[in-house]
């Protein structure tokens, strides 16, 4: 337990301060790339189980990174698949043998995995390949629901797991803000692989990449993390904690404005507004005064945001133009009618796609795999190149898997949202139920962001959701231990 302790921040430093030394050589990236996909399924194999949980997050919060400069090696593109399916080995041979408590709602992951399973044989299919690359984003990440609930066990693993989430959030934060500052220079000198993500980008606004592969893509991993800072605020006993967690969430404002990704915006305004109404709301027994002075410290922190963010584009003089666009674009999420014209369309599609494909249209047409098998797309006997397109969960599911996979998926996201809502309502102990509040926050952000984006079956949002979905129903068992 001692050693969990200390990998709490220390795998995760270790981890990122050794990108950093490597990036001042342009040499042997694909060879790093490797050797951490290598060091993380030996550490899974040798660190004690929730020690090797860390080890899995911390791959996969990084995996776009590895992917950039690996030139998005096969091996490296089913990293974070690898590293689950190793923690699943050990998990399975640690308790061999002994019998387990089932965690609520395993009925309908059973459901859902005999469903892709079936899928994998759509006469639709592109081939027997593409639906086993496709179908992956459906199995390993929604395994770690079971992760959480098997390996958490106390109030103290569940802040341990905060405390990783926050430590690798600030450094996407980091990384973003020095990008926004300086420009596309900065991208391309972590690896001249960004070089391609950056073409694509064409005549829009330049978008920081942090430690991802995507333009923008930081905003998705930190937007998740606000909650556990409010939590670290309102409950740690350190003042150190609570000063980063202070000082943190006004850089991550800058950081998502800067990334231009509204839809995350939108998701980091409503994970803190609900996660400071259920504080707000009487349900936990705070005194008055402190939690006018929490309510308080959150304006302040709004105010401090959009100071902060005005001085340094105010003294960015390298990519001062961009950065104006990226504010007048990731202000207009406050705008009803601009968010509204996103989507436009979206329903109809849905609607047709649910007519031409009502038990779908088999894996890798859309999405993340869907690259790979162009070709296949170009040659397939019944639907045109692009006649399909996704740009939120629902169609991507319809599209996929169905609409019975369809149902499937989203009555598991409502079960999960709805058993939050229950433990609101009915949790007594107060430690517990202000962490619990904190992941619901997260999570009910992260499903009503479903509309605009795919997020729930993608990572990190994927790995997140689950996994988190698992600690809180971990947490409402009596013999869950809390903090005396």
């Amino acid at each position: 337990m001692q050693l969990l302790s200390k990998s709490t921040i220390i795998i995760p430093l270790l981890i990122c301060f050794f990108m950093i030394g490597v990036t001042f050589d342009k040499m042997g990236f694909q060879a790093f790339s490797f050797l951490a996909l290598g060091l993380t399924l030996a550490g899974i194999i040798a660190a004690p189980l929730q020690a090797s949980l860390i080890l899995v997050i911390v791959f996969i919060w990084f995996q776009g990174f590895f992917k950039i400069v690996s030139n998005y090696h096969p091996f490296i593109h089913v990293g974070a698949d690898a590293v689950v399916i190793a923690l699943l080995f050990k998990v399975l041979f640690k308790n061999m043998g002994k019998r387990k408590k089932t965690p609520p709602l395993t009925w309908l992951f059973a459901l859902h995995f005999s469903w892709i399973f079936i899928m994998l044989f759509n006469p639709y299919s592109l081939s027997l390949v593409s639906s086993i690359a496709g179908s992956k984003v459906y199995i390993s990440m929604f395994l770690l629901y079971f992760f959480g609930y098997y390996l958490v066990n106390s109030l103290k693993d569940v802040k341990r797991l905060f405390a990783v989430f926050a430590v690798l959030g600030a450094v996407q934060t980091v990384f973003t803000i020095y990008q926004g500052l300086r420009g596309p220079s900065s991208v391309l000198s972590l690896h001249p692989g960004y070089s391609i993500p950056l073409q694509k980008m064409g005549s829009y606004a330049f978008r920081p990449f942090g430690l991802t592969n995507l333009p923008g893509g930081p905003s998705v991993y930190i937007f998740m993390v606000l909650p556990f800072l409010a939590y670290f605020i309102y409950y740690t006993r350190s003042q150190w904690i609570r000063l980063f967690s202070i000082l943190l969430p006004p850089l991550i404002g800058v950081a998502l404005f800067m990334c231009q990704i509204r839809s995350a915006i939108a998701k980091a305004v409503i994970a803190m507004v609900l996660f400071i109404f259920t504080m707000s709301t009487g349900r936990i027994p705070v005194s008055l005064s402190r939690r006018a002075l929490y309510l308080v410290g959150a304006a302040s922190l709004c105010c401090v945001t959009v100071f902060a963010m005005l001085s340094i584009l105010g003294h960015s003089a390298e990519s001062y133009e961009d950065n104006e666009r990226s504010l007048e674009r990731s202000l207009s999420t406050f705008d009803f009618e601009a968010m509204s014209n996103a989507r436009r369309g979206s329903m109809g599609r849905f609607l047709q796609y649910a007519s031409d494909v009502p038990f779908g249209a088999g894996f890798s047409r859309v999405g993340a795999s869907a690259g790979a098998f162009l070709d296949l797309q170009k040659t397939d006997p019944h639907f045109p190149q692009r006649y399909f397109f996704s740009d939120n969960l629902f169609i991507l599911l319809v599209i996929e898997i169905g609409i019975p996979g369809l149902l499937i998926v989203t009555a598991m996201i409502l079960s999960v949202l709805y058993i939050g809502f229950r433990i609101w309502r009915t949790e007594e102990r107060p430690q517990i139920l202000g962490a619990q509040m904190a992941i619901y926050a997260s999570l009910m952000a992260i499903a009503l962001g479903s509309y605009g984006a795919e997020g729930i079956v993608y990572n990190p949002e994927s790995c997140f959701f689950w996994l988190f979905s698992g600690v809180m129903m971990a947490m409402r068992d009596p013999q869950f231990k809390s903090e005396i």
